[in-house]
């Protein structure tokens, strides 16, 4: 059986068998399962430690590769230029600014977004393994039990990365505070006052990141961690450490506002940013809350059945635990994944990547909960860890059920904690750790494959991002020959119109990326998707502070001048051509125009 699984399958899935293959002829008992070793804890906190190792490589290399021109330019435009950001569809440029001072380069800024993925997927580990062992009858988990939570909860996090770049933005920060927050809570529990009240501040700080960030997750997320606090702590400390939670979140909040510009308001610019959010997702938030739950079910419905012989054989495992039936569950576990191409990453695997992880933490909680004698805190605190990945990505447009792929930390923690807790005696004891030991290498797997393959509006995959070019403000990039040729054509364009750095652009539509490449500043918003957007950006606008202004016009906002709002369109503006290029993700052309004062 090991050769033809040597044979059959990809080096991940040949690691993964031989080391349970290892594991499984080493049992010395025929019949039910006997006892394993001591070691087996020391073998999955060095798969995590590994795993975590090769995921942290694949991040510093993937660092300086890829230009994306639409998501996070977005992103960069709202760190580096935040005083033009006078609309906040997300106030995320309250955040983002000071985090692009301190690296000043798209190296930098992605590799700071990394770390704050895992720091706070840190912080929610340790606080829910302190947690864990206050409300069960678990003993403290040892050092290195306690590095393989923490390195579980970092791959889940990473888990990001594998459909975007990491740099810091309303997803990441939003995904790092919910982290945080129910962290720092957890970490306040059963403490010395002094001690519970700041960490309890601390949680109502990052509490703060989420909200300002991503408002409809910040509500959801702090709501989740009041419930687990009033619901895990006795009185009267429960209350001074919500108290204090929320002093922190609005301590937090109201230093972010009071930096701000006097004009506009905060107010009017968060209300006109709302305008703007409603002229592209129309659907009422009480619909989008049906649609996600209808989708959840739906999705993890199809999921079970794609999954259906593996889940029927768990189920067998947990009946009749015998020796055989272990092997053949892991093999077909193994085998069912393969089937799916579950292995794969990327923007249309996404549903894929999901069905697995959902079917795997699944099948982990069954095999856990088997015979566990859990107490009523227990249970809420594991409730909490499953909820907490939805309430984080509430407010996308997205489908929920593939959203939670970027904050997955707390699904790895969960099952990274129950493995710690596992009895040895148990007889499901070593499927319990390989399971788990398999979620951890398949995320990895899905994190590293997302360099190979299928990228989010890249042309090329990030492996195949050779090319070394200096993109202004950002500083050296590694792009694909798409790219290149993009950038050649808007240095062309720029020469032609002699365009100067600091010029007014506006990119119509889903053109940010042009703003970076041009050295200039989208005003009002970077986030332009429609007619209805422009309009309102202008009547927002005060062009006095510029005397050039830049227009990218997209393949459709070219073909129907309609589009196009008259203060805009060349022809009526007298504003010279520049020159075309051809965007590398989608292929479009877009037609670049400046101003007579661009033009000299």
């Amino acid at each position: 059986i090991t050769r033809a699984v040597n044979g059959l399958f990809p080096m991940p899935v040949i690691i993964l068998f031989n080391f349970v293959s290892a594991k499984f002829w080493s049992l010395r008992k025929a019949g039910p399962l006997a006892p394993t070793d001591q070691r087996s804890p020391d073998l999955l906190a060095i798969v995590a430690c590994v795993c975590l190792a090769v995921l942290v490589a694949g991040v510093v290399w993937a660092s300086d590769r890829g230009l994306e021109l639409t998501d996070e330019a977005y992103y960069l435009l709202s760190a580096i230029h935040p005083e033009h950001v006078t609309l906040y569809v997300s106030a995320q440029h309250w955040v983002l600014a000071p985090l692009w001072q301190l690296t000043q380069s798209l190296q930098g800024f992605r590799l700071i977004g990394a770390a704050i993925l895992i720091g706070s997927a840190s912080v929610l580990a340790i606080g829910v393994a302190r947690a864990f062992t206050l409300v069960t009858s678990f003993q403290a988990p040892s050092l290195q039990d306690l590095g393989m939570v923490v390195a579980a909860g970092s791959i889940g996090a990473l888990l990001y990365v594998a459909t975007i770049a990491p740099s810091p933005s309303y997803n990441l920060l939003g995904s790092a505070g919910a982290y945080g927050c129910l962290g720092f809570a957890l970490l306040a529990l059963d403490r010395r006052l002094g001690t519970s009240l700041v960490l309890g501040g601390l949680g109502g700080a990052a509490l703060a990141v989420c909200l300002v960030c991503k408002p409809a997750a910040g509500v959801f997320v702090g709501l989740t961690v009041l419930i687990v606090v009033l619901g895990m702590q006795d009185r009267p400390r429960k209350w001074a450490i919500c108290c204090m939670g929320v002093l922190g979140t609005l301590g937090t909040v109201a230093l972010m506002v009071a930096v701000q510009p006097r004009e506009p308001t905060v107010i009017d610019s968060l209300l006109g940013g709302l305008d703007l959010f409603r002229m592209v997702q129309t659907e009422p938030m009480t619909d989008r809350l049906v649609r996600y739950a209808a989708t959840v079910v739906e999705s993890f419905a199809k999921s079970l059945v794609a999954f259906w012989p593996v889940i029927g054989l768990v189920i067998l495992s947990l009946l009749y635990p015998r020796r055989w039936l272990f092997g053949l569950t892991l093999l077909v576990w193994l085998l069912n994944l393969h089937d799916e191409s579950s292995y794969l990453s990327g923007m249309t695997a996404l549903v894929r990547m999901a069905e697995a992880i959902y079917v795997l933490v699944f099948l982990i909680l069954l095999l856990s909960l088997r015979g566990a004698s859990l107490s009523r805190k227990a249970k809420l605190l594991l409730g909490a860890l499953f909820l907490l990945p939805f309430a984080a990505t509430v407010g996308t447009g997205n489908a929920l059920f593939t959203q939670v792929v970027v904050a997955l930390a707390p699904w790895t923690v969960g099952v990274a904690v129950l493995a710690c807790a596992c009895d040895p005696r148990s007889p499901t004891f070593l499927l319990q750790r390989s399971a788990t030991a398999l979620l951890l290498i398949l995320v990895t797997v899905q994190i590293t494959v997302s360099y190979l393959r299928d990228p989010y509006h890249l042309a090329e995959p990030l492996i195949r991002q050779t090319e070394v070019v200096r993109v202004p403000q950002l500083g050296t990039v590694k792009v694909d020959p798409q790219t290149l040729q993009f950038l050649d054509q808007v240095g062309q364009a720029r020469q032609a119109c002699a365009i100067m750095p600091g010029g007014a652009y506006f990119g119509m539509f889903n053109l940010p990326g042009l703003a970076l490449t041009l050295d200039l500043v989208p005003p009002v918003t970077p986030w332009l998707n429609n007619a209805e957007q422009t309009v309102k950006v202008l009547q927002s606008w005060s062009p006095g502070a510029f005397d050039r202004i830049v227009v990218a016009l997209s393949a459709d906002a070219r073909a129907d001048p309609l589009l196009v709002p008259p203060d805009l369109r060349p022809e009526v503006q007298g504003y010279a051509f520049c020159g075309h290029a051809t965007v590398p993700h989608d292929g479009q052309t877009i037609a670049i125009w400046a101003s007579p004062a661009s033009a000299g």
